[in-house]
């Protein structure tokens, strides 16, 4: 089953603590050969643990999908110099261990 990576965004930026507009999924390659959901979205507020497991749950009962949540600051999404998100980008970042997570 195909899954675009803006359905999962638009689910991720419901949840209250979650940066409209600033939040990035894409797949990487997990266990047994199959593709996990990572969703990187930047916060506002201090309740990481709600937001996080708030994430997990919209995800779910929108795509019927298991994701793993990375928060990170404001303003730390990659983008180009006219605002748009650069997915690639931040996958690589993630791959490399170089997000800035809270």
């Amino acid at each position: 089953r195909n899954v675009f990576p803006e359905d999962v965004e638009r689910a991720a930026a419901q949840v209250a603590g979650v940066r409209p507009g600033n939040v990035i999924a894409f797949g990487v390659e997990g266990r047994r050969g199959r593709e996990d959901i990572v969703v990187v979205a930047e916060i506002k507020g201090d309740d990481h643990a709600a937001v996080r497991s708030e994430v997990t749950d919209r995800v779910r009962d929108a795509l019927g999908l298991s994701s793993q949540v990375v928060l990170v600051p404001t303003g730390s999404l990659p983008k180009t110099s006219s605002g748009k998100l650069q997915r690639s980008l931040c996958r690589e970042r993630f791959l490399d261990e170089q997000l800035e997570q809270v």
